[in-house]
């Protein structure tokens, strides 16, 4: 290991340090709280178990988005690279850092690198994507339930306010930038392919393009991944439920967690810390405070000891014991 990869490990982990410091000393982060996972085993093996649905579920998203490139890897494979990805998630610092390992081992030896790497970052992009769009949705029925019954509750809060538009803003950003980036009409005008001659290293980024730009092409099974993207979701917020009945977070009603817990596992992937451990804290911490809860950084770390448990016991195990390298592409 070189030095300036020292020096970066230690930074990283200093960030992560401080973080911890500083919620611990300013009573927000309360190690003490987190006993309840020994007390009620029940609620957090469930957590655990939801956790590991949905890992195994990404993989076949991942999977069927390969499927639309018409590039078919194994059941197994899949699994086995996605959960090695995790693991270099929890290694390396931020969430994507997982997507640049599978990356490699996936395009490794292929002669069709770039639309491999392709679906690795569409499907990540299509799980943010996923996330935002509940999110929205959550948001606009709220605001919905609130005009029937004129009791708007956390809605007359300015900064609630102000969440609910940038959510519901980029939501509908990110839809018309999908829609005219996989466009026939927008890829196929002479403007567009005039701009993309004109980029450094065109004949790559051309190549990524018509990779996205493939799933345009297949509305239907494009549209058929958003959903099965939505069904993964599922698990990961069945877990996060079932950890806060484990804290005995009572204020935030079903919906809020539809609002809050995708706001919150962005700022968890910002990569700034392995696994975006501390900074997820941090964020879970500010944006339950809004609802009125104290334990979103508690909440946080138990959600962080999960996929550390999952991430490293499971995927670090199949990085060690298997030959991940054996993409098995057909």
């Amino acid at each position: 290991m070189n030095k300036k990869k020292i020096f970066f490990n230690i930074v990283r982990f200093m960030v992560v340090a401080a973080i911890f410091i500083y919620l611990f000393k300013s009573g927000k982060f309360e190690p003490s709280k987190l006993k309840v996972a020994f007390e009620r085993l029940d609620l957090f093996v469930l957590s655990i178990i939801l956790f590991f649905l949905g890992f195994i579920l990404s993989a076949y998203r991942w999977r069927y988005l390969l499927d639309i490139q018409n590039i078919f890897i194994g059941k197994w494979m899949s699994v086995k690279l996605t959960l090695v990805g995790f693991f270099f998630s929890i290694a390396l610092p931020g969430a994507v850092s997982g997507d640049f390992v599978k990356a490699y081992y996936i395009a490794k030896g292929s002669r069709q690198k770039e639309v491999l790497v392709t679906s690795i970052f569409f499907d990540r992009l299509l799980g943010l994507y996923t996330m935002i769009f509940v999110a929205a949705l959550a948001l606009m029925f709220g605001y919905m339930l609130g005009l029937i019954s004129g009791d708007y509750g956390i809605w007359t809060q300015p900064y609630m306010k102000g969440l609910a538009v940038f959510i519901i803003s980029l939501f509908l950003f990110l839809t018309v930038t999908g829609i005219l980036f996989m466009s026939t009409r927008v890829r196929s005008s002479v403007f567009i392919h005039s701009l993309l001659q004109m980029l450094p290293f065109h004949n790559i980024i051309i190549k990524i393009y018509d990779a996205v730009h493939h799933y345009g092409k297949n509305p239907v099974k494009t549209c058929k991944a958003m959903m099965l993207s939505i069904i993964v979701q599922i698990p990961g917020f069945a877990g996060m439920y079932t950890l806060a009945l484990l804290l005995d977070i009572k204020v935030l009603s079903f919906l809020d967690y539809l609002t809050a817990l995708p706001v919150c596992l962005l700022i968890n992937a910002l990569p700034l810390a392995p696994g975006g451990f501390g900074v997820g804290e941090a964020g879970f911490r500010t944006i339950f405070s809004f609802y009125g809860s104290r334990e979103g950084a508690e909440l946080a770390f138990l959600f962080h000891s999960i996929i550390f448990i999952l991430s490293i016991g499971i995927g670090g195990l199949i990085y060690l014991l298997t030959d991940v390298s054996k993409s098995q592409k057909n």
